[in-house]
């Protein structure tokens, strides 16, 4: 997009330059006026391409905003947990306040670690297969269902993580296998 709008400014900039000289000096026979009228023209051009050049960055400067409000709107200010992580090692670009809530970490200490030092080492639980156990900064685990998606910036492949906590989901399954039990060992008393 901008090579091509550079490219149409300097194509309209030649063709203005060069067929309005040649018509200002076919309507202008006399050198002070032409030298007049060309300067005059320089400045209307200066004006016009002045004002579209105001025009195009106040609309970059407005959908810049925006796209600052829906960052802040979908990641800071977001509820769940989110990491950006760099690809290649997992290291931990950013975080959001709800992360630094969820694994107690501070805002530079989560910097400082990668992804995978989030991760517990622990078999999952009953049908809890989908669910990942994380781990808190105070050692305690931490059961959550992430999502993860890949996006390109500047300095090279990242990848967005969603944290939702599923403590309920494991307190509820946590009943649901004690329930399970019990009724096996009355049916085995029985």
């Amino acid at each position: 997009m901008a090579k091509r709008t550079a490219l149409f400014y300097l194509l309209l900039g030649m063709i203005w330059i060069i067929f309005s000289d040649l018509a200002v000096e076919s309507l202008l026979p006399s050198l002070d006026e032409l030298v007049h009228f060309s300067m005059v023209k320089g400045l209307f051009f200066i004006a016009v391409t002045a004002g579209l050049l105001y025009f195009f960055v106040k609309k970059l400067e407005e959908q810049r905003a925006k796209d600052q409000r829906n960052y802040r709107s979908l990641f800071v200010d977001n509820p769940n947990a989110m990491l950006v992580t760099r690809k290649s090692d997992g290291r931990i670009l950013t975080a959001n306040a709800a992360a630094t809530a969820l694994y107690g970490y501070s805002y530079q200490e989560l910097k400082a670690l990668c992804h995978h030092e989030l991760e517990a080492d622990a078999p999952p639980m009953g049908n809890m297969r989908q669910l990942q156990q994380h781990r808190h900064k105070s050692g305690h685990t931490i059961w959550v269902k992430e999502f993860v998606s890949e996006i390109e910036q500047e300095n090279g492949r990242s990848l967005v993580h969603l944290i939702v906590s599923a403590h309920e989901a494991v307190e509820a399954e946590a009943a649901r296998l004690a329930a399970q039990e019990r009724l096996e060992r009355l049916l085995q008393g029985m």
